[in-house]
């Protein structure tokens, strides 16, 4: 599969509810940890709207300590929108979509924890329920 680099768009046949449960459980099991949710809808809108901040400790960790600047792409935005019948998730590429530039070394670890999620997103709105665990091996060593 290729991953576009700017920004990807999932609908999901999966009501809100569901789809938020089941992207947390994918994380989780690739190792990677929500941060941060914040809740972006009024609570009468019958359509829900939430922002997951994503990362991987080990893969913040590997990316600061290569390049400081690579904290400022980490964590990655996810935002999860829907209803009780379906449910929409949107992301994006951190560095294509600002359009700046880290050192290579430095842009693996985002690299990889941006495909790992685009793997787990990808999982969870296809109706899968596997995603391959990427712990410890998060940036192909």
């Amino acid at each position: 599969m290729e991953i576009e680099r700017t920004g990807q768009i999932r609908e999901s046949q999966q009501g809100f509810d569901g789809t938020l449960r089941s992207l947390r459980r994918g994380f989780r099991k690739a190792g990677l940890t929500i941060v941060q949710q914040f809740s972006l809808s009024d609570r009468t809108a019958a359509r829900k709207c939430v922002l997951l901040l994503v990362d991987s400790p080990l893969l913040l960790f590997e990316a600061v300590a290569l390049d400081r600047s690579a904290a400022a792409f980490l964590p990655l935005h996810v935002v999860v929108t829907g209803d009780q019948q379906q449910s929409r998730v949107r992301w994006g590429h951190p560095m294509e979509t600002l359009g700046f530039r880290l050192s290579p070394t430095a842009a693996a670890p985002v690299e990889a924890l941006y495909s790992s999620l685009t793997e787990v997103i990808g999982a969870v709105v296809s109706g899968r329920t596997e995603v391959e665990s990427n712990e410890g091996n998060q940036t192909g060593n």
